[in-house]
């Protein structure tokens, strides 16, 4: 059975009720770790749902977005805290894909990616907050922070997630400006 054939199967399992209507792709995407598939599953007629993400290593092991916890198996998997061989930008596309999937919110790491026409005093103001993503090591776990645009709210949010030596997740986001036009 081919890959994208058994994503399906399994997503057709996990969403019965859309089974006759889910569909699958591949889309490229930037910062996805080296090694690593991304599918994206659709639900024709229907725009209002959580995206759907399967992440595979080699040809076999599927994590989703469907499976609470996958992201942070995926990282154990991947041997996060032993190899250190992910970026910070690469933990938050993995997280953004499978703990935290989302349509209105995209990794920034430049102002460029905001597409804003800005003054001089804004940009100013949003070079203080829009900063790479960026990991650090703490009591033997991992610290990272990134910033989402939020297309919806006008908003740059801050996430930051730890993750302790024995994989386990804690993390928070928060506002920290709002750039919409009144």
């Amino acid at each position: 059975m081919k890959l994208k054939d058994i994503i399906l199967q399994d997503a057709k399992a996990r969403k019965p009720d859309y089974a006759d209507r889910l569909s699958i792709e591949e889309p490229g995407l930037e910062g996805l770790p080296k090694g690593l598939r991304h599918f994206s599953v659709k639900i024709q007629g229907l725009h209002s749902y959580l995206p759907i993400n399967y992440v595979v290593v080699g040809e076999s092991e599927i994590y989703s977005s469907l499976v609470e916890g996958d992201f942070v198996r995926l990282l154990h998997r991947l041997r996060l805290l032993e190899d250190n061989t992910l970026s910070a930008i690469e933990i938050a596309v993995l997280f953004m894909l499978l703990e935290y999937p989302n349509r209105e919110l995209r990794i920034v790491e430049t102002l460029e990616e905001l597409a804003l026409q800005v003054t001089d005093k804004d940009r100013e103001t949003l070079a203080q907050v829009v900063q790479p993503a960026v990991c650090r090591r703490v009591d033997g776990g991992l610290e990272c922070e990134f910033i989402c645009s939020n297309v919806r709210t006008s908003a740059l949010e801050r996430f930051r997630l730890q993750i302790s030596p024995e994989y386990e997740l804690s993390g928070e986001s928060e506002e920290v400006l709002y750039f919409g036009r009144h």
